[in-house]
C-alpha cells in the first residue's frame, strides 16, 4: 500500500517479484499464486517455519499475514 513505509514492507515481503509489489498480491493471478506455493515448499524443506500456538506455519505465510495486517490498518 502506498502508505505503508517501504522500507518495512521489504523487510515483510522478501523476494516478491516486482510485479507483484508494484500491483499488489493478485492472488488470481497464477504466477503469483505458484510463486508463494513455491515459497511455502521451499520453508518447509529448509526449516524455514514458526510455531504459532501449535501451528507451524511458514515464514512465507506469516510475512503474507503480516503483509495483509499493514494493509489493512
Amino acid at each position: 500500500p502506498a502508505e505503508a513505509d517501504r522500507a518495512v514492507l521489504e523487510r515483510l515481503l522478501g523476494d516478491l517479484p516486482d510485479a507483484a509489489r508494484r500491483g499488489g498480491l493478485d492472488l488470481r493471478d497464477e504466477r503469483v499464486r505458484a510463486w508463494l506455493r513455491a515459497r511455502q515448499r521451499d520453508d518447509f524443506a529448509d526449516g524455514g517455519v514458526v510455531e504459532l500456538d501449535g501451528w507451524w506455519l511458514s515464514q512465507t505465510e506469516v510475512r503474507f499475514c503480516a503483509w495483509l495486517a499493514v494493509r489493512q490498518a
